[in-house]
């Protein structure tokens, strides 16, 4: 199977979980997933949403072309598991809402956004699955700032499941990585739903 992985708005490049041979790649490949794309570098910045939410989600709709011209040219959706951080969830939302498919989604402390609720109900048939993954505490603030409802589990996914490390330390501390190895089990296992 192959992974995409959609990074949110994340400042330090030296730590960044979504950069080739980063120490997350090195556990996927453990889960033999071979990494595909590259980081979509139009949406992964200040312009995320979360500063302009009057923005009409603009970003979060032209990252969400780009995966979707991405995934075509490639032709891999019944293989491909989206891994999505933070507002790279949005992302997805609006790739999956535009035809693009994959088997697998996973999102990682994602916003869970009212002025979202159409587009992951139109994307939701394009996915076999769906895993979102939610911190906890303060850990998690930078969620909760980014969200229009108070809610830690997405009414869209699959299956919701509560980590440690909060918002970005599942991807970026290696005390809390242990917890990918039951993540990826879980998806690439084709009989879970």
């Amino acid at each position: 199977m192959k992974y995409l992985p959609l990074a949110g708005t994340w400042r330090a490049v030296e730590d960044r979980w979504c950069r080739p041979g980063s120490p997350f790649d090195q556990i996927a490949a453990q889960h033999q997933l071979e990494r595909v794309g590259r980081e979509l570098r139009f949406w992964s910045t200040a312009l995320s949403g979360t500063r302009f939410c009057g923005s009409k989600h603009l970003a979060w709709q032209f990252g969400g072309e780009q995966v979707v011209d991405y995934t075509e040219d490639e032709d891999m959706g019944d293989e491909l598991i989206i891994i999505a951080h933070s507002h790279g969830g949005q992302v997805a939302a609006y790739a999956l809402a535009n035809d693009a498919t994959c088997d697998t989604l996973i999102t990682v402390d994602t916003p869970i956004r009212r002025d979202m609720e159409e587009v992951w109900r139109a994307g939701t048939p394009n996915r076999r699955r769906h895993l979102h993954l939610y911190g906890t505490g303060w850990g998690s603030r930078m969620r909760i700032f980014g969200q229009r409802r108070f809610k830690r589990e997405m009414p869209w996914a699959t299956k919701n499941l509560r980590i440690d490390g909060g918002h970005s330390g599942i991807l970026a501390d290696a005390e809390h990585r242990d917890q990918w190895h039951e993540i990826l089990s879980w998806a690439t296992d084709a009989e879970a739903a």
